[in-house]
């Protein structure tokens, strides 16, 4: 198990699929993450003066009050994730699978770690209530991962025994994509400057 790596001090489990469908035009898609609000702030953070936001604030939007079946599950929505005229309270539906279901916006954001572009964001175990991950058929089924918070010391020897235990791969380590976001900062500022 990979969380019981001498160097990992907190791990959150996730659900990531690619391919989650807008219901309303099937060839509009989305990157959907389904994460552990209660673990997740333990292993994720947004990295200094990008944003004023924080990952403990985001799960507080995915709290989940009821697990009922014809209740929508919290999210929280990138900015280009259709529909463009979206709100905070709508309900939107994607197909997850084979499953329409709908969510419930909690929060329209730009930028989330690890994901870009059109993405939702949502409570793992709400989705896993409406939807049987396990039994999703390709090319529609996504994949679970595990985000770990390691010892700053340990990240490449967590890397190689995570890889030699399970055979998984490694997405992505914190330092590769913070040298990928301070990389761009200059273009997205310039940017910026051009869209006042």
């Amino acid at each position: 198990q990979v969380s019981n790596l001498p160097q990992v001090e907190a791990a959150s489990a996730a659900y990531r699929n690619p391919r989650v469908r807008y219901a309303d035009s099937l060839g509009r898609q989305a990157f959907l993450l389904a994460i552990d609000p209660e673990t997740f702030a333990g292993v994720s953070t947004y990295p200094p003066a990008l944003t004023s936001l924080t990952i403990p604030g985001l799960m507080d939007a995915l709290a989940v009050s009821s697990m009922a079946e014809n209740e929508a599950i919290p999210a929280i929505f990138s900015a280009a994730a259709h529909p463009q005229n979206k709100e905070v309270g709508d309900q939107i539906r994607y197909f997850v699978g084979s499953r329409a279901v709908p969510f419930e916006v909690r929060g329209i954001i730009v930028n989330f770690p690890a994901m870009e572009g059109e993405f939702i964001i949502t409570n793992l175990a709400a989705l896993e209530n409406r939807v049987d991950i396990p039994n999703l058929l390709a090319p529609f089924n996504g994949y679970r991962e595990v985000w770990l918070d390691v010892e700053p010391a340990g990240d490449t020897t967590v890397t190689s025994q995570v890889q030699m235990i399970s055979g998984a791969r490694v997405e992505a380590t914190a330092a590769n994509r913070l040298q990928v976001l301070q990389a761009f900062l200059p273009a997205a500022e310039t940017l910026g400057t051009f869209n006042l």
